[in-house]
C-alpha cells in the first residue's frame, strides 16, 4: 500500500513489498505533485533502482516536465538520474553505510546480536 500523507514534510511513504513496483512509484510521484510536495521548478534525483527507471517511470521525465500545474503553467519538474554505481552522489547511500559501519561497530564491541546493537545505538 502507498501512503501519501501530505501533512507531513517531508511526505510519508510507506515501504511494503506491495509497491515495490514501478507503477507504485508512479503514482507515488503523482500524488506528491498532487498534494503540492513535488512543485513547479524542483528537482526530483533518482538512482537506477529497477522501479524508478523501467517500463511505466520512463515517462516520467516527460510527465514532470510537462504536466500543467496548478497555476496553469507546465510544471519543469527536472529529473535527475544518478549515474550507475555512484553511491557517493546518492545521501540516503551514504547515511546507510555510516549505519551499517556504526551497527558493526556495537555488534564489536558487546559481542551483541545486531538486534541489540540497533538498540543501543537508537538509545544513544
Amino acid at each position: 500500500m502507498i501512503s501519501c500523507d501530505c501533512t507531513r514534510v517531508p511526505i510519508l511513504y510507506i515501504i511494503g513489498e506491495e509497491n515495490c513496483t514501478d507503477a507504485s512509484f508512479l503514482t507515488f510521484v503523482e500524488s506528491a505533485v498532487a498534494c503540492g510536495w513535488l512543485k513547479q521548478g524542483d528537482f526530483l534525483a533518482l538512482d537506477n533502482a529497477t522501479i524508478h527507471i523501467h517500463s511505466k517511470c520512463k515517462i516520467l521525465p516527460d510527465m514532470l516536465w510537462e504536466t500543467i500545474g496548478p497555476n496553469g503553467n507546465p510544471l519543469r519538474i527536472n529529473v535527475l538520474l544518478m549515474p550507475t554505481r555512484s553511491p557517493e552522489l546518492n545521501l540516503i547511500e551514504l547515511i546507510f553505510h555510516t549505519l551499517v559501519q556504526r551497527l558493526k561497530t556495537e555488534c564489536i564491541k558487546g559481542q551483541n546480536t545486531c538486534r541489540d546493537a540497533a538498540a543501543v545505538f537508537a538509545a544513544k
